[in-house]
């Protein structure tokens, strides 16, 4: 037997190399045909209504490749807790997408956004298991009141910088992508100054 591979040694291990470079591309290949998620976050508006109470616009853009997507979850959220009021964390989650708001939420008053943000979630779409189809691209906004962190003798203001959104589908795939807000010009007069990590 060993004195079959010494005189066929060329032979034997080429046809070893070539079944392992297919094995490497049958790899390859099957991870690249997996479905993927592609996410951009189109714009992301942030308000100071008042100490503590902010409004914001977030419209992202999904679209599938290489096949179906499934929405599991998705949240969004920052390096550090900053959800508040009390019990301080550092993600929320989106449980009701709107279908492309293509307005600007915010330039309307606080009291007239919250109004007609409950009518557009109630008639939103939820996240989990919502499909996205091979190639389609999907615009949806959320459009939500957080409050901040309390301190015992102010409100924590909420960084404009270093937000993440996090979206979980499929199975077990996972996309993140930063980005950052963008101050409304109808935003309370001396927000966003300084916010101290």
């Amino acid at each position: 037997m060993i004195d079959f591979v010494i005189k066929n040694k060329e032979w034997l291990f080429s046809g070893v190399g070539v079944v392992v470079i297919a094995a490497i591309f049958g790899f390859v290949n099957r991870i690249q045909k997996r479905p993927k998620l592609m996410l951009t976050v189109q714009r992301a508006n942030i308000r100071c209504n008042i100490e503590g109470e902010y409004d914001l616009q977030i419209d992202f853009l999904f679209m599938a490749r290489n096949g179906r997507i499934y929405l599991k979850k998705i949240k969004f959220g920052h390096r550090l807790p900053v959800f508040g009021p009390y019990e301080v964390k550092k993600y929320r989650f989106i449980n009701k997408l709107v279908i492309n708001y293509a307005d600007d939420a915010l330039s309307y008053a606080p009291s007239d956004l919250e109004k007609n943000a409950k009518k557009l979630i109630k008639s939103g779409l939820d996240v989990a298991d919502f499909c996205i189809e091979i190639g389609d691209y999907r615009t949806f906004t959320l459009i939500e009141r957080i409050e901040s962190e309390r301190l015992p003798d102010q409100w924590k203001e909420l960084p404009l910088t270093g937000w993440k959104v996090i979206v979980d589908y499929n199975d077990n795939r996972q996309i993140e992508v930063p980005f950052d807000f963008t101050k409304h010009p109808s935003s309370e007069d001396g927000a966003f100054v300084e916010w101290h990590i």
